[in-house]
């Protein structure tokens, strides 16, 4: 019926017929199949994202339709879900029915599906009124701006008002106050009622009054548990959509009082809360309703009541609260710290240059702020562990803010490095003690301290208790500090300090790697990880243990040399004065330290320390540009052998960022590794049987290439192999995957723009 022009219509007529019998068999029959032509016609659409040739008809149908199932759908509690499930797929056609035609039309209809959200012991009849509700309202099937007219208001004003009657039948208020989870119906009503506020939100806000006890039903839910909460957040969010001015008084700072308490409120967790395992609450739940409903309605509270908001939040903090409510007045400074930082930004004075409004917001807040970290600066982080993630996330959105003070700025570095120590939430414990020293490295740059901040740091780094990702981003923030160093001597001293202990690990572990045999593997055959479907697990799992044994130790070198990348990651500001030479900078120095055990490294490793060791080159280039030209010619015959030995997207990364900064005083050795990478690429491409198996290494290696032509185009030109290039770029516009096509035609669209006439490489 959906795909043949008229025939929907027939069989809507053919049900029409059957339902004007008023019997309940044939009645039934008339709903169902209703029900599955609409259903059909719109199934259809969505799969071809077209209009249905079974929809002509329909719409001149449709008053006629709603008028069937508003006479059956009073003859049994069956009946009537057959008939809302049947109204639910005829307004998912927008053939034209809206709330203010409905109820001009079809009043009994509207009424039956209102009541049956409040039948009791009938979930399925609930729902089946909830989903038609929620069709019915909306965007494209009952638009209810502000400017909408008489009809459409009359019809949304009796629509609150029947809600209203529903609401004491339900028992919404003494359910929702009680605590007790809420049934089915009463979430399915809440759950209608929400829809219908969100929809006529603007009808709302400048309402004279008749429209008010809905906002009211809504606090109630807000107030309830959180799935019933959270139904409410987008009323509230649309609220703002109307000027404050132009709404209700009511509608302004009154109920924006009440509306913060309860969302402080629902942030909060319960006072016998004590782990996730043991709580009612839902860990993913609670946490989505903070960090995307509550904080969103809250920062509208902060901006109504600016001042008083502060109040309500610095009251949560006063005296001896439970952890639990300091834990909230944390959560929420956090999450608006946009809108308190841009507050702390704005002006402090009006239009005449007197305090305004603002000044004493920025006064409040910075008290507030002071008060907070003060106590922070101070604490020992012990106690529940979403406390200590709050305070540590805390911290670092404040970094800024903290560096105007050295003495909180040292404090709260002290607590983060406490935090990382004791466990409780390492990962946000590192991130605040990278923003701290990102943002407070001028006033935490001196030697002296420094000295003393390094060694625990360091400690931490090297512990092989912690993630990997938690020790990268301490070794990374104090790269941050090395950076601003007050001299280049300093700076050396301190980032021998940063990297002694990961060489020291490199050495330790490196001789439990066997050596390659150099030999060439193509990407299709590199080792992968076994997972003892071959065999390989062997006679009591000894080949599987000695798998896991090297995996472990490999992944163990990777994490040093990250380190040691993390470590000079930002030297590049460090300035070598007074004309000095190249190998003078600290960085030059400190590879020279750690040159060996690179390249014991480079002879040794698997893929993943390989990629690192790379990385590491390649940071290395960024800080000292032309100061690596010493040791420029051992770094490309690495990156040539580990590439030829095993192919990894860092060998063709690393040799891009070569040629960018060495391709015009290194011509020679950039254009002998330049040629073994396009042979071995070619020579792949040519004999593999899956020459899409490898789409990033395709990718990495294209760009390489469209790079050379950007930057130093006769390089990649005079090669004797180019011809092979062509061809296999050639043959990649072919591909499939999008990835690596894409780089192959950008690669070629360059070359071939080389042969226009007047191009200086025409030649070439």
């Amino acid at each position: 019926a959906a795909r043949t022009e008229g025939l929907a219509e027939e069989s809507t007529r053919l049900a029409l017929s059957l339902a004007a019998a008023a019997d309940a068999v044939q009645g039934g029959l008339a709903v169902e199949l209703l029900g599955a032509l609409a259903n059909e016609v719109v199934a259809e659409e969505e799969a071809t994202g077209a209009a249905s040739p079974g929809r002509s008809g329909l719409r001149a149908l449709a008053p006629a339709v709603l008028c069937a199932l508003q006479a059956l759908a009073p003859l049994s509690s069956s009946m009537c879900i057959g008939c809302l499930r049947a109204l639910q797929a005829w307004l998912a056609l927008n053939a034209g029915s809206s709330l203010a035609s409905l109820y001009a039309g079809q009043g009994p209809l509207l009424a039956a599906t209102l009541n049956a959200l409040a039948a009791v012991n009938n979930e399925p009849l609930n729902l089946a009124a909830a989903d038609a509700l929620g069709e019915l309202l909306t965007s494209t099937n009952s638009p209810l701006p502000a400017s909408a007219p008489r009809g459409a208001r009359d019809a949304a004003e009796a629509v609150a008002a029947q809600f209203g009657v529903l609401a004491r039948e339900v028992r919404l208020a003494e359910l929702l106050m009680s605590g007790e989870p809420a049934d089915d119906r009463l979430f399915y009503f809440c759950r209608a009622l929400c829809a219908f506020a969100e929809r006529c939100v603007d009808l709302v806000a400048v309402t004279e009054g008749s429209l008010l006890p809905l906002v009211e039903l809504l606090l109630l839910c807000a107030g309830g548990e959180l799935r019933i909460a959270e139904l409410s957040i987008d009323f509230w969010v649309g609220l703002q959509d109307t000027a404050v001015a132009q709404r209700h008084e009511r509608l302004r700072a009154p109920l924006y009082r009440r509306l913060a308490t309860l969302l402080l409120d629902k942030c909060t967790l319960p006072a016998e809360f004590t782990s996730w395992d043991e709580a009612a609450e839902d860990e993913e739940e609670f946490r989505r309703f903070r960090e995307q409903s509550a904080l969103e309605v809250l920062g509208a509270c902060l901006s109504l009541l600016a001042c008083e908001f502060i109040g309500q939040l610095q009251a949560m903090l006063q005296g001896s609260p439970p952890w639990q409510k300091l834990e909230a007045a944390l959560f929420v400074l956090r999450g608006l710290h946009v809108q308190i930082k841009g507050a702390l930004r704005g002006s402090a004075a009006d239009g005449e240059g007197r305090p305004s409004a603002a000044a004493e917001l920025q006064a409040a807040l910075n008290q507030l702020l002071g008060f907070v970290f003060g106590q922070l600066a101070a604490w020992r982080p012990s106690g529940a562990t979403l406390l200590v993630e709050s305070a540590m996330r805390l911290v670092g959105a404040f970094a800024k803010w903290l560096q105007r003070d050295e003495a909180l700025l040292r404090g709260c570095l002290r607590l983060v490095l406490e935090a990382v120590q004791a466990g409780g939430a390492p990962e946000h414990a590192a991130e605040a003690f990278r923003a701290l020293c990102i943002h407070g490295r001028r006033r935490l740059a001196s030697a002296a301290y420094l000295s003393e901040l390094i060694g625990p740091c360091t400690a931490l780094a090297g512990s092989a208790a912690l993630a990997s990702g938690v020790r990268l981003t301490l070794q990374e923030a104090l790269a941050r500090l090395v950076g601003a160093a007050p001299s280049p001597a300093e700076a050396e001293q301190l980032l021998h300090a940063l990297v002694r202990a990961p060489c020291e690990q490199l050495a330790a572990l490196l001789p439990h790697l066997p050596p390659s045999d150099g030999a060439s593997v193509p990407p299709e055959t590199a080792p992968r990880a076994s997972d003892g479907s071959d065999g390989s697990r062997g006679s009591g799992g000894e080949a599987a243990a000695t798998v896991a044994s090297t995996q472990g130790v490999e992944e163990a070198v990777a994490t040093q040399l990250a380190l040691i990348g993390a470590a000079i990651r930002f030297s590049d500001t460090i300035q070598v004065g007074g004309g000095g030479s190249c190998a003078a900078h600290p960085v030059f120095a400190v590879l020279s330290y750690c040159w060996p055990l690179l390249q014991d490294a480079s002879r040794r490793g698997g893929p993943s320390v390989l990629q690192a060791l790379l990385e590491l080159h390649g940071r290395a280039m960024g800080c000292l540009g032309g100061g690596l030209a010493p040791l420029l010619p051992s770094i490309l015959e690495q990156i040539g052998t580990t590439f030829c030995r095993r192919p990894v997207v860092g060998a063709l990364e690393c040799l891009t960022q070569a040629i960018e900064l060495y391709g015009e005083s290194h011509e020679a050795p950039l254009s002998d590794t330049l040629e073994r990478f396009v042979d071995a690429v070619c020579g792949w491409l040519a004999s593999t049987a899956a020459p899409e198996a490898e789409p990033e290494l395709l990718s990495a290696f294209f760009e390489l290439c469209h790079r050379c032509l950007v930057f130093r185009p006769q390089l990649l030109l005079s090669l004797p192999c180019v011809a092979s290039l062509f061809d296999a770029a050639a043959a990649c516009v072919a591909h499939q995957e999008f990835q690596h096509t894409r780089a192959a035609i950008t690669f070629l669209c360059l070359f071939l723009s080389g042969a226009d006439a007047g191009n200086s490489n025409r030649q070439l």
